[in-house]
Order: C-alpha cells, then sequence, then structure tokens
C-alpha cells in the first residue's frame, strides 16, 4: 500500500528528486511505467528529467494504435503480461523502467523485455520500495544481469507510520492477490 507515500508531498518531491541524482550521468531519453501505479512516479520523474513518458500497460488494456506483447505471466496476475504502442521507442532510445513496488521481478523484466522488443535500449530501472523476501532484484540480476534502484528511504519513513514498527520486525507488503503466497506461520497479517 503506497498510499502512505502518496499522502506526502514533500516525500514524493524527495524521492524524484533522488531518482534524477541517481541517473543524471546515465543517458536517458524516455522513461517507461508500468500500470498502474508506475505510472504515478514515471510520468513525474520523465517530467522531472525533461523526457518524454511511455506507459506499459497490461495485456488486458486497451490502446489506441498497434501494439507489441508480452506473452508472460507475471507475479499474482495471470494474464497476458504486458503491452506498449508500437513506435514508443526505436533504436536511439534509451529508456528508464519504473514501478511503485519490486516483489518477484517479473513485471521488470517483462517491461525490459518489452523496450528491447520495440527497439530501444534500457537505460535502467526503478522502484519506490523492495519487497525483500520476494527476491526479485536477484531474479532480475540473474536472468537480465541489470540492477534496480530502490528508494528505500520509502520504506524507512513510511512503514513505521503504518503501525507501531520496531527495527526487528519484517514488513511484508503484499498485494491481496498475492496473499496466498505467504505462509502465515512466518507472517502476520492484519
Amino acid at each position: 500500500d503506497i498510499s502512505k507515500l502518496l499522502s506526502n508531498p514533500a516525500l514524493i518531491q524527495e524521492s524524484i528528486d533522488w531518482f534524477v541524482k541517481k541517473y543524471e550521468k546515465v543517458k536517458i531519453t524516455k522513461v517507461a511505467g508500468l500500470e498502474s501505479r508506475g505510472f504515478l512516479i514515471g510520468s513525474l520523474l520523465a517530467a522531472a528529467m525533461k523526457v518524454p513518458f511511455i506507459m506499459i500497460r497490461k495485456g488486458s488494456s486497451l490502446l489506441p494504435m498497434e501494439v507489441i506483447k508480452t506473452n508472460a505471466d507475471v507475479e499474482y496476475r495471470k494474464d497476458t503480461g504486458f503491452q506498449m504502442q508500437v513506435k514508443a521507442v526505436d533504436s536511439k532510445d534509451y529508456v528508464l523502467i519504473v514501478d511503485d513496488v519490486l516483489a518477484t521481478g517479473g513485471s521488470l523484466i517483462a517491461a525490459h523485455n518489452l523496450i528491447l522488443q520495440g527497439g530501444g535500449n534500457v537505460a535502467g530501472m526503478a522502484c519506490w520500495l523492495c519487497i525483500d523476501e520476494c527476491k526479485g532484484l536477484d531474479t532480475i540480476k540473474k536472468d537480465i544481469n541489470m540492477t534496480v534502484e530502490i528508494f528505500e528511504h520509502a520504506k524507512a519513513l513510511v512503514v513505521p507510520k503504518m503501525r507501531n514498527v520496531t527495527d526487528s520486525d519484517t514488513i511484508v507488503l503484499v498485494h491481496h492477490d498475492m496473499k496466498d503466497w505467504i505462509n502465515p506461520n512466518h507472517h502476520k497479517f492484519s
């Protein structure tokens, strides 16, 4: 639940500034955000970097114009993957892919493959938060040899405000459809 982050304008601005600084020496010509929450950070980041924004939509979404698609089922969704407009990228584009939360890494890998399929280059990947238990960072490193910049300051500032959290607590952020993935003997849900 990123609503606590979204309710804090100073933290949103801090995250955008942090990502801009992280990528100031990287050639980025476009920012791509994954539907739907990746649109939030992606469009803000694209505006701050003064580059165009690309929407990477869920496979079930309707887009006006011809699209290219991935066929991969990702994370908690079993459908037709993702899609992007055919002319969204070309060989001169260096794309930063962004999403809100990194879990298993399937969505970012699908977006990476979609950018390459469209003829573009992937300059980097960024997320607001990471669910460490899902091992997405490891999967992305192993499968496509990339790293993901995570704005961990959001976890440090937002998660403790959600409830009374101590430094020794494990925080698990899950989409309600992913709840069955987590062993209730290891994690507690409210």
